[in-house]
């Protein structure tokens, strides 16, 4: 599924022409800023208070060097991040082992969705719009909606498929305890349906534009949340930030939950999903088109060096601008959620002490705004990952390769419907969306750890040799590689250890305070 190739085009040089071209970061902030800041980052905020604020910051900055270097690869050879994760040499089971690792990482990722999925019943129902006396018609409704995306769309092989479907999700339903879709669960179901609706339909792009809007508008009331906790004269005035707090905040000092810190490392900024994604929208906005397939010769390479400027440019006007809400979100948690904790049955109020500040309106203003982040990431995420999943079924040769570009939309639009319903289900079943979110963020750690070497092979083995970047370049390259390769390895060691220590009796308790263990 490498990207078709069009007539090849010089890159702008002027600001104007530039910010005309700009695009696949802001795609990613979308995704961005939403389950790891929105959740991740105020919980590791509370756990540690502001002694993690330096370590917030360098997650963010420190992977956008790997994130280029993947960009870099597959905008000069015209192929899709996968596809260059299974050229890396190494043992092969239909496809590389990096692959493998990568699938381990993706389906931890539809625990991450679900998580999403999760949180958006929650500020339904935090707001009082609770469905739990209405299950069978939520039911019916998302099923109508959610089959007839699929049906107008013709991305079943046979219409009979549909009424199949029904009647399976409907035997379900009639043999399920009583009471058991309850007002989170139906509200999920909403939301997966619209998310459908909405990609099933190919208008998603218009989407993401209005979610980049809601994320931008919702960062800049957070910031004036931040702003009210600085200037009140009530109760709260002594929660307010402190100049001793950001200096404790920005000295080098690791805390004593490295759990929870590196989990926090593998969601905020760019992920390792995000990480792998990026060159896809890179290669969609038309990157590699405009260069052209690969020639030996000074005009391309001109036109090369052209293109992969607008892509870092991209990159690094994405990650000020993720990296300013993620700042901003650490701050509010720990100075307002600090010792009180997080819970799956209560995350929204819990997260909503942040808006305190705000008075009565802190709430609704907290609610419209996490619905809009949530959402968002929620229909970016499911459109990006549907890619993955898309070229994931080719490189194992489930499914053939698309002949043409029609062909892949196709196959993209299909995964689009499988992504969100699968996650609605997982939260169905699951219905704990701290838990789903954080086992997301630790898959992505591990993956951290193989997709830093992967970009390091890249930088010296696929990039063409006049596009590969300078010593001080490479240097932070190498540097960003090994900070991911440790967090990584921590993760891996932390949950070997967990796993093998004496478990203690279940207890009921704050998630972050007092159960360290994800899925306990």
């Amino acid at each position: 599924m490498s990207a078709e190739t069009t007539r090849p085009q010089d890159a702008p040089a002027n600001w104007g022409g530039i910010v005309k071209h700009l695009g696949p970061g802001l795609i990613v902030t979308a995704c961005i800023v939403g389950s790891g800041e929105l959740i991740g980052t105020p919980l590791a905020g509370a756990d540690n208070g502001f002694s993690l604020l330096w370590f917030i910051i360098m997650g963010c900055v420190i992977k956008v060097f790997v994130q280029v270097e993947l960009g870099r690869a597959a905008v000069s050879r015209g192929m899709t991040t996968l596809e260059l994760m299974d050229s890396v040499p190494g043992p092969r089971l239909i496809v590389s082992w990096l692959i493998w690792c990568f699938v381990v990482m993706f389906i931890c990722v539809f625990f991450q969705l679900g998580g999403i999925v999760g949180g958006v019943a929650q500020v339904f129902k935090a707001g009082g719009m609770g469905f739990e006396d209405k299950p069978l018609a939520v039911l019916l409704a998302a099923l109508a909606v959610t089959l007839w995306a699929c049906v107008k769309y013709k991305l079943f092989a046979k219409p009979e498929t549909a009424w199949f479907i029904a009647s399976v999700v409907l035997l379900v339903y009639l043999f399920a305890p009583s009471g058991w879709l309850n007002s989170d669960r139906s509200v999920a179901l909403i939301v997966s349906a619209l998310t459908v609706s909405l990609l099933a339909s190919g208008q998603y792009q218009h989407v993401e534009r209005f979610s980049v809007a809601m994320v931008l508008l919702f960062m800049a009331a957070t910031s004036y949340a931040l702003y009210a906790l600085q200037t009140t004269t009530g109760p709260l005035a002594a929660k307010a930030i402190t100049g001793a707090n950001i200096a404790e905040g920005l000295r080098f000092k690791l805390p004593e939950n490295l759990g929870t810190a590196f989990a926090a490392f593998g969601m905020i900024g760019v992920g390792a999903s995000e990480l792998i994604y990026y060159p896809y929208w890179c290669l969609e906005k038309g990157y590699s088109r405009n260069i052209g397939p690969h020639e030996d010769s000074p005009g391309w390479y001109a036109r090369a060096h052209g293109w992969l400027k607008i892509m870092r440019i991209d990159a690094w006007i994405s990650m000020v601008i993720y990296t300013s809400a993620t700042v901003v979100f650490f701050l509010l948690g720990a100075a307002m959620l600090q010792g009180t904790g997080v819970s799956d049955k209560t995350m929204i109020p819990d997260l909503s002490k942040m808006f305190s500040s705000l008075g009565p309106m802190g709430l609704k203003i907290f609610l419209v705004g996490a619905f809009m982040v949530l959402f968002s990431t929620l229909v970016s995420a499911s459109a990006s990952n549907a890619r993955l999943l898309a070229d994931t079924l080719v490189l194992y040769k489930i499914k053939s390769r698309p002949k043409d570009q029609s062909a892949r939309q196709h196959l993209v639009r299909q995964c689009c419907v499988f992504i969100p319903c699968a996650c609605a289900v997982l939260f169905v079943f699951l219905g704990k969306p701290v838990t789903m979110v954080l086992i997301g963020g630790v898959a992505q750690a591990f993956m951290l750890v193989p997709l830093s070497g992967a970009a390091l092979y890249f930088r010296y083995r696929t990039t063409p040799g006049p596009l590969r970047p300078g010593m001080l370049w490479t240097m932070m390259l190498w540097i960003s590689a090994l900070a991911m390769t440790v967090v990584g390895l921590y993760m891996v060691q932390d949950q070997l250890r967990k796993q093998f220590a004496p478990k203690p009796p279940a207890q009921e308790k704050s998630f972050l305070i007092k159960n360290r263990s994800l899925g306990a």
